[in-house]
């Protein structure tokens, strides 16, 4: 400490590592706002778009390809569902680039976590319509239970209502999706 102090305003050569002062860093007045940068995502050709944000919002069609992707080869028994993670995910996730426009690709990472995400609300939401389905038996019809079912949702979930249809009706019936969230 001595050393930084008798210095008098000359640093180290490694003081970076240590942290800068205050001075050295300056502040965003705004940090909550995302930054308009572009980001070029192939490096030399200027015909192709370029991304515009540092973070993309997932939608809800990426959502049902990142399902599609997991189911695919979850259940794909010429390649073998026999993989390891790592391997698995991946294989996941070139599926899911595939189907996307090149601006929008994810990392494997990014697919694993969304995935699980997804799986999660949609799961809570099958629970929901199989609860829904117990209590309501005589005279209801599909639209009825699915009208409960968001219901039950809502309150299970401090009224936040269920955006992922799309995936649920993609995955309720699917035998390897059930025994899955089964073993949760």
């Amino acid at each position: 400490m001595n050393y930084m102090v008798g210095q008098q305003g000359n640093l180290p050569e490694n003081s970076h590592f240590v942290g800068r002062t205050s001075h050295c860093a300056p502040m965003d007045e705004e940090p909550h706002v995302a930054r308009n940068n572009s980001i070029d995502i192939d490096g030399d050709d200027e015909t192709e778009e370029v991304r515009t944000e540092a973070r993309l919002i997932w939608k809800p069609e990426e959502d049902g390809r990142v399902m599609s992707a997991w189911l695919k080869h979850s259940i794909d028994s010429i390649s073998g569902n026999n993989k390891k993670s790592e391997k698995y995910w991946l294989d996941v996730q070139k599926e899911y680039n595939q189907s996307t426009p090149k601006i929008r690709w994810r990392t494997t990472k990014q697919v694993k976590d969304r995935w699980h995400k997804i799986n999660r609300f949609t799961n809570s939401f099958n629970d929901c319509w199989l609860k829904a389905r117990r209590v309501f038996t005589s005279g209801y019809s599909d639209e009825m239970w699915l009208e409960k079912t968001h219901k039950f949702y809502e309150e299970d979930n401090q009224g936040s209502r269920f955006q992922l249809m799309n995936v649920w009706y993609m995955v309720r019936n699917e035998v390897k999706w059930m025994c899955y969230n089964d073993q949760l």
